[in-house]
């Protein structure tokens, strides 16, 4: 006897369903100078912008290796590449998939 059939729906939109990796980059940025140039602790800088304190610790980890690498940056230079998760292979660029 076989398997009894079940019928599947495809999802038409599609919902989040957790609020990770939701932090804006700005907000991500922010918190980052914080701790690099007015050294700030990561904790304290985690609990005031409401971001998980090994999550900053890692973007705080990632600019202060730009900052050894290029010493003469500024703060409004220092930015991060991306915050959050990437799409993985993506082939196109995020204005190519629009069009």
């Amino acid at each position: 006897m076989g398997q009894p059939f079940r019928s599947y729906r495809t999802i038409r939109t599609y919902k989040r369903s957790t609020e990770r990796a939701d932090t804006p980059k700005n907000v991500m940025e922010t918190a980052c100078h914080a701790v690099i140039f007015e050294e700030k602790s990561v904790r304290t800088s985690s609990k005031q912008y409401d971001i998980a304190y090994k999550t900053l610790h890692r973007y705080v980890a990632k600019l202060k290796e730009k900052l050894d690498h290029n010493p003469n940056l500024t703060r409004a230079e220092l930015t991060l590449d991306s915050v959050g998760y990437i799409k993985n292979r993506q082939v196109f660029t995020n204005l190519e998939e629009e069009a």
